[in-house]
């Protein structure tokens, strides 16, 4: 009984395995005659057989030359099938990790599903959910702004951002690699974005300079921008030390950004020579951020629990504090109080959905690398939907924090103001003999007043708290407007760490996203074999950092104007409007719902494929028109300081910054149709990879899913029904060809057909010696 109870169990295994190579294993051999059923294939290739019989001799032994041709021919015929039988359990395996969600064994992978969303959080909400988003609100209408940023979300933000996180999923590569694989043609798609990411890197990291400079800053007591520098003053013989000239016509906490901080020059064409304690910064920046990335996401999944939640925790601190500073319900009434007639005007959609792009960081192929390192099996549905979500609740929460705090400022700004009114126009009227001024009327008042300004040639001091309550745009709202109402907080140093801490994080993990966007398509193409990711990152930060030097110039701030102008706007629309075009016409819209159904276990909703076709597409384009008629009937110019006038004024870019701006505007977008006319005219190749992401071979078990067994379309989407009838005759034509190689045999081995993502077919020729090739 033990005996047949292990017979039994051999045959099961035996069978299985059959079943899953496809009948590679012949049911008999020349070696030992294989006619055991019952054995498992170890056992087969060393049970002995009958048939195997001794050459007749007179000695009893076996003939010396007929024996050694018949063990040698066994001997190959073993070593093939061991052969054979190693690369069939391979693709077996490979199989059955595709079907299961588990993702190739040399990639990395997220540990769980809570580092992934993390690190989009951190990487979707930005600087400019901080300053941005705040600034755009109080230009376009206050809370009115918000009925087309969430019309602009849903129309463009949320299915791109959906499309990008599937895509990268379902492939498993980076921006290059995934658009390389719908089209070769579109192989430009993914260097466009790889481009863009590097020149928002280069001013990004800048602003995060600035921002240590300020939070080493913070610490000293009392806070550095909170009064003038003194300067000698000489008048006769007597020497004082008086306030520095343009820090009086100016505040000192614009004199310690313009001057202290930046120490910006007279114009762009004025370079001014190294400014070393940011350079010091940014180095140091570089430097903590390759520290970070140098692993890939085994590391950065770690430090985002901390990166990707601290700034909400900050945000929340100060929510708190800023709702019991005096004024505050004013800057709130700025926020939400809607001006609905500003709805009819097109440069308010047209901010909102600049903003969408700004801020959710689609078409970078940021998201795509992300998802990348998701097991298939995955709902990215609702992975897209929730960081939406809390990328646009974080913008309005951080907003609400920003206001609480303009309302101060405005607050205490107008008491100033009204004490300075009040203290000129009791000197003025004492200087004309008016004593008793409570007696008079408000008529009577203001005349007199008027009259003696005139008498003494002296402009009135008026007091408008609209004016207060204006918000400057991009970094004058942290290093100006926030600065100067933090000084008139109690423990203002406290309150200062914490701010520029958390735009520090805030724009580290945004960092880390532009820089995975760069690093996975080149480790993925395998540019450098020999070269692991640590060495890729370290060169890749190296790089820009030497790069980034002339933006910490005391000309720095015009560059970085230039680049953050001209870099990404444009440029990011057109990508995005490719994106939607490759996916709905050339890989197929019901293609791809398919494969959002294989991971997902559900099909996405009509909403989604109309989007993607439709919307989508349409909004980009209208986006994308308006955004260029409006640069083109616009003078190019940047914010210059002007230490005579102690503000900032307007100067016209020069000629050659305009050619500049032109170039980066074309650097990254050129990429599109300039790989695809090279590769249309064969003058590069197609990039098909050595081996493909979805086979379709006669070895594959029947039950497989329809979307993992097809192979990715390049060209017009064919029907479903003609699809499947042409697999089964390919499934029909490879059994009949295996059948003819058992028969017949091969000297060089079994051929095996292998169609590659591009739809190109190569025979895979396996050696004597174990090695394989295609052919």
């Amino acid at each position: 009984m033990p005996s047949a109870l292990g017979s039994g169990r051999k045959t099961q295994s035996a069978d299985d395995i059959r079943r899953a190579l496809g009948g590679r294993l012949g049911t008999t051999t020349n070696l030992g005659g294989m006619t055991n059923k019952g054995a498992s294939p170890g056992m087969e290739l060393l049970l002995p057989s009958s048939t195997l019989e001794r050459a007749p001799s007179s000695t009893g032994g076996l003939s010396s030359k007929s024996s050694r041709e018949v063990l040698t021919n066994s001997l190959r015929r073993l070593t093939n099938q061991i052969t054979e039988f190693k690369r069939s359990f391979t693709q077996e395996q490979h199989h059955c990790n595709h079907r299961q969600g588990r993702m190739p064994e040399d990639r990395d992978g997220w540990k769980n599903r809570t580092e992934f969303i993390l690190m989009l959080i951190g990487y979707t909400v930005g600087l400019g959910n901080v300053w941005r988003f705040p600034y755009l609100c109080q230009k376009n209408g206050g809370a009115s702004f918000l009925i087309p940023y969430g019309i602009m979300l849903a129309l463009e933000g949320i299915p791109l951002y959906y499309l990008e996180l599937c895509i990268g999923q379902r492939m498993r590569k980076g921006s290059i690699g995934v658009w390389n694989e719908i089209s070769p043609y579109l192989g430009g798609l993914g260097l466009a974005s790889i481009v863009v990411c590097f020149l928002v890197s280069l001013y990004y990291n800048v602003i995060i300079a600035w921002c240590v400079f300020y939070f080493f800053k913070s610490f000293q007591n009392p806070l550095p921008w909170t009064s003038c520098p003194l300067e000698p003053a000489t008048v006769g013989n007597v020497t004082t030390m008086e306030p520095v000239h343009e820090c009086k016509i100016t505040s000192p906490t614009k004199y310690f950004w313009y001057r202290t901080t930046l120490g910006m020059s007279s114009s762009i064409e004025e370079g001014g020579g190294m400014n070393w304690k940011l350079c010091a910064c940014l180095v140091g920046i570089w430097l903590l951020i390759w520290l970070c990335m140098m692993k890939g996401i085994k590391i950065t999944g770690k430090i985002v629990y901390m990166t990707a939640t601290l700034p909400l925790i900050l945000l929340i601190i100060f929510f708190f504090r800023g709702v019991h500073l005096k004024g505050y319900q004013e800057g709130l009434a700025l926020l939400f109080i809607p001006e609905f007639d500003r709805l009819k005007d097109p440069l308010v959609w047209l901010d909102a959905a600049v903003q969408i792009f700004y801020s959710l960081g689609v078409a970078y192929g940021s998201l795509i690398a992300f998802s990348s390192y998701m097991p298939i099996k995955n709902d990215s549905t609702r992975d897209a939907i929730t960081v939406c979500l809390i990328n646009c609740a974080t913008s309005i929460y951080a907003s609400v924090v920003v206001f609480c705090f303009i309302g101060f400022q405005a607050e205490d700004r107008m008491e100033d103001c009204l004490d300075k009114q009040s203290k000129q126009a009791m000197r003025l009227l004492n200087g004309t003999g008016v004593s008793n001024v409570d007696t008079l009327d408000q008529a009577t008042y203001n005349e007199l007043l008027q009259n003696a300004s005139i008498f003494f040639n002296e402009t009135l001091v008026t007091c408008d708290k609209s004016e207060f309550l204006k918000l400057p745009s991009g970094q004058g709202l942290a290093f100006i407007v926030f600065t100067d109402a933090i000084n008139k907080m109690p423990f203002a140093q406290l309150w200062a760490v914490m701010f520029f801490l958390m735009l520090i994080v805030v724009g580290i993990d945004t960092e880390f996203g532009m820089l995975e966007g760069v690093v996975t398509p080149v480790v993925d193409m395998k540019l450098f074999p020999k070269l692991r990711k640590e060495y890729i990152s370290g060169i890749l930060c190296l790089v820009s950092c030497l790069m980034g030097l002339p933006l910490v110039q005391y000309s720095g701030e015009y560059w970085v104007q230039l680049i953050l102008t001209y870099c990404s706007g444009i440029p990011l629309l057109i990508i995005a409007l490719v994106e939607c075009i490759a996916i709905c016409y050339i890989y197929g819209v019901d293609r791809f719902c398919d494969d959002i159904k294989y991971m997902t276990n559900k099909p996405p909703r009509f909403i989604w494929k109309w989007c993607w076709k439709i919307m989508s597409p349409i909004t980009i384009f209208l986006v994308l028109s308006m955004s260029i008629k409006s640069m083109s009937e616009s003078i190019p110019q940047y914010q210059v300081w002007d230490a005579k006038q102690g503000k900032v004024v307007s100067t016209t870019y020069p000629p050659w910054a305009k050619f500049l701006a032109i170039v980066i505007t074309l650097v990254s977008i050129i990429f599109i149709p300039g790989v695809a006319l090279l590769r249309y005219f064969r003058v590069i190749g197609m990039g098909t990879p050595e081996l493909p992401t979805v086979i379709l071979d006669a070895d594959v078990d029947a039950d497989l899913n329809s979307s993992e067994l097809q192979p990715l379309h390049n060209g017009k989407p064919t029907k479903t029904k003609k699809r499947r009838k042409l697999s089964l005759a390919r499934r029909k034509f490879r059994l009949e060809e295996r059948e003819v190689e058992r028969t017949e045999g091969n000297k060089n081995g079994p051929l095996n057909r292998v169609i590659t993502a591009n739809g190109q077919t190569y025979q895979l020729v396996n050696q004597h010696n174990g090695a394989a090739m295609f052919i």
